[in-house]
C-alpha cells in the first residue's frame, strides 16, 4: 500500500505500520470473501494489485459493479492527499471511475486525474475518496455492517445520484 515514502514511488512496508494488516485483511475479505469462500490463495492473489501506483491496492470488483469500469482500491490517508493529478496509465486497463477507500475515519475528497497512456492519449477519470469508517455507516452489528458496507461503496455519490435515476433504471427494454 502506498503510504510514508522515502522517496516517490516506494512503498511502505505494512510491517512498519502493523495495524494496517489487520484493516487490509478484512477490506479484501469485505470486497471478495463475501462473494466467494472456495477462493484459492492464486484466485486472490490474481484479484489484488499494486501494478496501478499512485492510486494504491487494486482489488477486483468486477463481481459487485457488474459491467461498469469502476476500480477500487485501498490507499492510506498520506498517500490520498499526495495523489498526484496526471499518471502514466496502460491503455488495457479499462476505467471510467476509481474509488480510493482512504484507511482513516474522516477522510472524503473527489478529485480529477489525468491517465496518460503510452500513445499520447490522456483520459480524464474522477477519483472518489472515501473513508473506510464511513462506509459502514454506524452498523450495529456484523451482519449489517457487511449489507451496508457494500451498498455504501455501490451508492457513492459519484456513480449514482439519488435524485437523478441513471439511464438504464429509468428506461425500459425494447
Amino acid at each position: 500500500m502506498k503510504g510514508n515514502q522515502p522517496k516517490k514511488g516506494w512503498y511502505n512496508p505494512l510491517i512498519e505500520n502493523s495495524r494496517l494488516i489487520p484493516i487490509i485483511l478484512m477490506s479484501i475479505y469485505l470486497l471478495i470473501g463475501l462473494y466467494d469462500y472456495n477462493m484459492s490463495w492464486q484466485e486472490l492473489s490474481n484479484k489484488v494489485s499494486v501494478k496501478d501506483g499512485h492510486l494504491g491496492l487494486y482489488v477486483d470488483t468486477s463481481h459487485i459493479f457488474k459491467s461498469e469500469h469502476v476500480r477500487v482500491y485501498l490507499i492510506t490517508k498520506n498517500a490520498a492527499n499526495n495523489l498526484p493529478s496526471s499518471i502514466s496509465w496502460s491503455e488495457h486497463k479499462k476505467i471510467n471511475t476509481a474509488i480510493q477507500i482512504v484507511v482513516d475515519d474522516r477522510h472524503t475528497a473527489k478529485r480529477m486525474v489525468e491517465l496518460k497512456c503510452s500513445d499520447e492519449n490522456i483520459k480524464v477519470v474522477p477519483v472518489r475518496q472515501l473513508s473506510l469508517l464511513q462506509l459502514f455507516r454506524e452498523a450495529r452489528n456484523i451482519e449489517e455492517a457487511k449489507r451496508k458496507f457494500i451498498y455504501s461503496l455501490i451508492n457513492t455519490p459519484i456513480l449514482v445520484d439519488e435524485g437523478r435515476l441513471r439511464v438504464r433504471r429509468r428506461t425500459e427494454p425494447v
